[in-house]
């Protein structure tokens, strides 16, 4: 297999770079592990980690630039008894260990000085991390307090303002209600000022009843 590296575009280089490494590891029957003492095994390993997480790696790579790339992903939460990672990326945003946030970034390696580091401990060192030191918070109405983080990420779908949703209402009323409008009033999703906010939903629920079958 030959890889003309040096006629490639320079945005190209990293990837014919990484596919020569695989090749010549391929034909001599050898993993895809570099050796932790290796030039490469900083740049090629360090480009894998950070495409695999949405990020940028050259930005991973300068220290000045690393806390807010970081930033732009995770953040840390205060979880009670422990401190997790909160990851905004995922669906709907997973929390991970701080352990498991370390195991993500282990080859991700930052310059400090002379040495090298774990771009995510350095990251979980520097007071610019993104924190929350005050834990979570559900609230659509988006009132948070600082240091809070609110877990409400917004609809699934937006509203439709040509859209209509006077044929289920009239079956709530007619079938569900029996007609009774103060049954009908009373159900959750109504508009009432008067009736908790989404943050707070309160503890009514509907039950419906039935014959069997």
């Amino acid at each position: 297999m030959s890889l003309d590296i040096e006629n490639t575009p320079p945005h190209r280089k990293a990837e014919k770079e990484e596919e020569a490494l695989d090749a010549g590891w391929q034909s001599q029957g050898l993993s895809s592990a570099l050796p932790a003492n290796s030039i490469a095994s900083v740049s090629t390993l360090q480009s894998r980690s950070a495409h695999s997480a949405g990020l940028d790696p050259i930005r991973l790579m300068d220290p000045n630039q690393c806390i807010a790339e970081l930033n732009r992903r995770y953040a840390v939460v205060n979880a009670g008894t422990k401190v997790m990672i909160i990851d905004e990326w995922g669906d709907p945003y997973p929390v991970i260990s701080v352990e498991a946030f370390h195991g993500i970034f282990a080859s991700t390696l930052v310059q400090i000085g002379k040495h090298y580091e774990p771009v995510s401990k350095y990251w979980f060192r520097q007071q610019g991390r993104r924190l929350y030191e005050k834990g979570e918070v559900f609230a659509p109405e988006g009132t948070v307090q600082p240091g809070q983080y609110n877990t409400w990420r917004g609809f699934a779908v937006e509203a439709d303002p040509t859209k209509s949703c006077a044929l289920l209402l009239k079956h709530l009323l007619e079938v569900v209600c029996s007609g009774n409008e103060e049954y009908y009033c009373w159900l959750p999703f109504k508009t009432d000022p008067g009736f908790p906010s989404n943050s707070d939903p309160g503890y009514g629920c509907p039950v419906y009843l039935g014959v069997c079958g």
